[in-house]
């Protein structure tokens, strides 16, 4: 979904968060998935770093189709509990 502002000629591009399909195919992935995440954040769990599974990150600007999810991922210099969209190679916080 695109939207166009008339006055200043700016795009809006819509970046969705979800593509509906499931988290993992079967019981092992789920499983792997899980620990893996499990492991990494008590590894982590003194560092800035928080710890995600499955959740879209985009790298190319006006592009949502062009994204990965990752099964898990690290992303540093945010702190555990924040929720952020990765964007570009830079991320916007949220807080959960």
């Amino acid at each position: 979904m695109i939207a166009v502002d008339s006055l200043t000629h700016k795009t809006d591009v819509f970046y969705p968060s979800s593509d509906g399909e499931p988290l993992a195919e079967t019981y092992d992935h789920v499983y792997v998935l899980m620990a893996t995440m499990l492991v990494l954040k008590e590894y982590l769990k003194d560092r800035k770093a928080t710890v995600l599974a499955d959740q879209f990150m985009y790298y190319a600007a006006g592009f949502p189709k062009l994204r990965v999810a990752p099964d898990v991922m690290v992303i540093f210099d945010v702190e555990p509990g924040e929720g952020i969209t990765i964007k570009f190679g830079k991320r916007d916080k949220f807080r959960l």
